[in-house]
């Protein structure tokens, strides 16, 4: 099969929610990603998670699960994509980093096909595809954002993330990126995660046609740290913690934003060789 008969039969696929997650290190942006999985799942979605953090991937150690191969070896031949997704709680199916290997970012067009080749081939579509991107605007990071078709902005109430996040937006918004859905992650009262949502939009208002919608509030609970120690999801360990109801209302709100005209997880791969 050639190159377009190959996307073109992915295009014919069933519609799936990308979302890339993204934000300032130290947001708490994995941890986002992981119980957002869980938490879509949980609500009957099948989801795919992408740890895209090229280098230092962690979503395995924050999901409790040891990783054998990684989307490297299905590069160079050595497994085929299905060996390398991990099982998680709810059916999520988690695809490692390729550890220290920053060669996704810049594939070329056979291995490109090949890959692309490879998530069709999966057994089922997802529902749902979060990419949980690298911290920080450098040029691959921006790939992963720009090829997902909703940006998840994480946002805390420390000055340096807030002024991450307005670069975040005015780089993206030169890509053509201009909706962007912000969860404010670890304050303590859904007030103040309302007043700093606000004056993120009104910081923003410079930006032509950008918009900024508020996708949810994860408020600051103690048993977030305690999950993060246990390598075990507060989705899992605490179901009915104050955070974990907001992650159920994060998932419950992107059912809601843009679908991907193709099979998602395999029109991620292509967009990323059309930037």
């Amino acid at each position: 099969m050639n190159f377009k008969k190959l996307i073109a039969s992915l295009q014919r696929q069933s519609q799936v929610h990308v979302i890339a997650v993204a934000g300032k290190g130290g947001v708490g942006k994995s941890v986002i990603s992981a119980n957002l999985a869980l938490a879509c799942a949980e609500q009957g979605a099948q989801v795919l998670l992408f740890d895209a953090n090229l280098g230092l991937g962690n979503l395995d150690l924050l999901m409790g699960v040891q990783v054998k191969h990684t989307i490297s070896d299905v590069l160079s031949g050595e497994c085929q994509l299905a060996e390398v997704l991990l099982d998680a709680a709810h059916g999520v199916k988690i695809l490692p980093a390729a550890i220290g290997d920053e060669h996704i970012a810049s594939l070329s067009p056979l291995e490109l096909s090949g890959l692309i080749h490879a998530f069709s081939e999966l057994p089922k579509v997802p529902d749902v595809f979060v990419v949980d991107t690298p911290s920080g605007i450098a040029e691959h990071n921006i790939h992963f954002m720009t090829a997902a078709q909703n940006v998840l902005l994480v946002v805390n109430d420390e000055l340096p993330s807030l002024i991450a996040a307005l670069a975040f937006i005015k780089v993206l918004s030169s890509h053509s990126i201009t909706n962007f859905h912000i969860v404010i992650n670890q304050v303590p009262t859904e007030a103040m995660g309302q007043q700093l949502f606000y004056q993120l939009v009104a910081d923003a208002a410079s930006f032509d046609n950008v918009t900024l919608d508020l996708a949810g509030i994860i408020l600051n609970d103690p048993r977030m740290h305690e999950s993060i120690t246990a390598q075990t999801p507060l989705m899992m360990l605490f179901p009915h913690s104050y955070a974990a109801n907001g992650f159920r209302n994060l998932a419950g709100s992107l059912f809601n934003w843009k679908k991907s005209a193709s099979s998602g997880s395999a029109y991620f791969v292509e967009q990323l060789a059309s930037i």
